[in-house]
């Protein structure tokens, strides 16, 4: 009887995890590295030019100024945590910028983790039930500087 239970004990685990492992490594639910392309639909904005934010991983900053505002705005697309926004930060610093994150058409001043979690899991259920397609909106970090109120107006371009 205890060979029975200890067995029982070591087996248990195992059946209940390896369900959960799968839906886990399912390729439905690999983490999208959304290649958002902000210039084509910014028809308000001028470049200003673009570089890798870290020597490795998908972090590209692109700059941009508003053509009738004195403003301009650094974005980088986030791809599944707060990383980048942490970096883009770094980068910038203290030079009296406004910084934050756009994800869903709406704007935080930090990367809102819980919210992106659960976006994230409604998305993957949404997969998993095989819902007609749904366009994911960009997760975005910025980072800008005058009173344009820059990142509203990309925040509207990218809905």
């Amino acid at each position: 009887m205890k060979t029975l239970t200890l067995t029982l004990i070591i087996i248990l685990p195992a059946l209940l995890l390896a369900p959960s492992i799968k839906l886990i490594k399912h390729p439905l639910n690999e983490p999208n590295a959304i290649e958002y392309k902000v210039d084509k639909k910014l028809k308000d904005f001028t470049q200003l030019g673009s570089f890798a934010a870290a020597n490795e991983g998908p972090y590209h900053v692109t700059g941009y100024r508003h053509n009738h505002c004195d403003g301009t705005i650094a974005i980088m697309p986030l791809h599944r945590n707060a990383e980048g926004a942490a970096i883009l930060n770094r980068l910038l610093g203290e030079r009296n910028v406004r910084s934050g994150v756009i994800l869903e058409g709406r704007i935080y001043p930090y990367f809102p983790q819980m919210t992106y979690t659960l976006v994230q899991i409604k998305h993957n259920f949404k997969k998993l039930l095989q819902y007609p397609p749904h366009q994911q909106l960009p997760l975005l970090a910025f980072a800008e500087s005058g009173g344009c109120k820059l990142a509203e107006k990309i925040m509207t371009v990218s809905l």
